[in-house]
């Protein structure tokens, strides 16, 4: 592994809460994070990250993990289909609470003009810890520009408030993709060497939506609480 390429911890500090059922891996944030950065309508994702990658070019970029006391709740949400928030909150204050948009404008309207809403979980928590190995001042230069993370952050949830990014004195081998044997993000199995673990059919690099890549068989992580591991 390059000399460049260093194990880090990124504690996410969130002003808002996050909301859906899942939090997506680190390679997820910085790759949408470098592609929404072009401007561009429908923006290409970039073929590298700042990150290591494993033999079989799996990125040593965990899934992101709650720390902290968080309370679990439904929130009522409406359809958007733009990135207005996005690039409101990231000009404004980082440390300011950013109100979440209520209403949508034209598309996401149901029959009679009315807003389509719907209903996600959400949790107010302090932070989210990712590990990584990678360029740490990069990956840093990229977290700091990101205003909010998670599905649904173009409607003012998973707002971040502040980013930090150190190194560890870690095994770089290990530290961002497994746990006492558990697996902190998505690995085929082909090339799993822990122990046993939940499987699903997924996606296991970028961009996960791309439906014209066949998912495969992976191991994946069992809870969102990294202390259970």
């Amino acid at each position: 592994m390059q000399d460049r390429l260093k194990p880090f911890a990124a504690h996410l500090y969130l002003s808002t809460p996050f909301a859906g059922d899942s939090v997506p891996t680190l390679d997820a944030v910085l790759a949408a994070e470098i592609a929404l950065a072009s401007g561009e309508a429908f923006p290409d994702y970039p073929d590298e990250l700042p990150l290591a990658y494993t033999e079989e070019g799996v990125p040593h970029a965990s899934q992101g993990f709650f720390l902290g006391e968080q309370t679990v709740t439904e929130q009522q949400l409406f359809s958007s289909h733009s990135r207005n928030w996005d690039e409101n909150k990231r000009s404004a204050d980082r440390f300011v609470s950013w109100p979440a948009p209520t209403t949508d404008i034209g598309k996401g309207c149901g029959a009679g003009g009315k807003n389509v809403g719907y209903v996600v979980r959400t949790r107010a928590v302090e932070l989210i810890e990712y590990r990584g190995v990678g360029e740490i001042e990069l990956v840093r230069a990229i977290l700091e520009g990101t205003p909010a993370v998670g599905q649904h952050r173009n409607k003012g949830m998973g707002a971040i408030e502040k980013v930090d990014v150190f190194g560890v004195d870690e095994d770089p081998e290990t530290w961002a993709l497994v746990q006492n044997g558990q697996p902190l993000r998505p690995i085929p199995v082909r090339s799993w060497k822990g122990g046993p673990a939940a499987i699903a059919m997924q996606r296991w690099r970028v961009p996960y939506w791309d439906t014209s890549v066949e998912p495969e068989l992976c191991v994946v992580p069992s809870t969102q609480d990294l202390l259970s591991l």
